[in-house]
């Protein structure tokens, strides 16, 4: 059986690939907004399906981090073997984990309508499509209606439980976002200078492009 370390990094690797998507869907949404984006319309089917994949991969990543299936390893696993693991760190310190634990349920108790509408949209549309997506699609849409600030919200809230959690056990607290989270910058700032070049070489031999 994994010792409680690795279980706990298992999941905290999940909240970081997780939020990771969401803010790369948010980042490269952003920077390649825009009618008249050079980079966007040089791919746009690849970078439209990239978002949408960033996008899905947010929610399946935040619905198996928030999971309840007594097997898998989620947010609710680390809770439940701080519990077990407690009686080996110092009674002064023991008191703390229990705070922690308290806090981390309450917690979960105010995400709890948030996390529904993220498991209906994995169950009914992302990881299955449901027939109710048919035959009942204001239904699902309003069981699923989620905004993404909410969705940042989930990540943000199981890394403040790991944290205190980890904090408590190993005396380390880390920092959600990935320091690279922004490395497409280069390639896209190569593809507009590439673009650009090519306007620039177009023009000079057959005149201007319009705007």
């Amino acid at each position: 059986m994994p010792d409680f370390r690795n279980v706990f990094e298992r999941v905290q690797n999940q909240v970081i690939i997780g939020n990771a998507h969401l803010s790369l869907w948010k980042r490269l949404g952003k920077r390649i907004s825009g009618l008249n984006n050079i980079v966007a319309n040089t791919a746009p089917t690849f970078l439209g399906m990239t978002l949408d994949a960033h996008l899905c991969a947010a929610f399946l990543y935040a619905a198996r981090v928030f999971d309840t299936h007594h097997d898998a390893l989620t947010i609710h696993t680390i809770l439940r073997k701080a519990g077990h693991e407690m009686g080996t760190l110092s009674p002064k310190t023991q008191k703390v984990v229990r705070g922690n634990l308290s806090s981390a349920k309450t917690k979960l108790l105010a995400l709890q309508a948030i996390v529904d509408s993220v498991r209906t949209r994995r169950d009914k549309v992302l990881a299955h499509l449901d027939l109710k997506v048919i035959t009942h699609p204001d239904e699902v849409t309003r069981e699923s209606q989620i905004s993404v600030k909410e969705l940042e919200n989930l990540f943000r809230a199981a890394w403040e439980i790991l944290n205190e959690i980890s904090g408590s056990f190993w005396e380390i607290t880390s920092i959600l976002d990935l320091v690279d989270i922004d490395d497409y910058e280069r390639p896209m700032s190569l593809i507009e200078k590439a673009k650009k070049i090519e306007r620039e070489e177009y023009e000079a031999e057959f005149g201007p492009l319009p705007d």
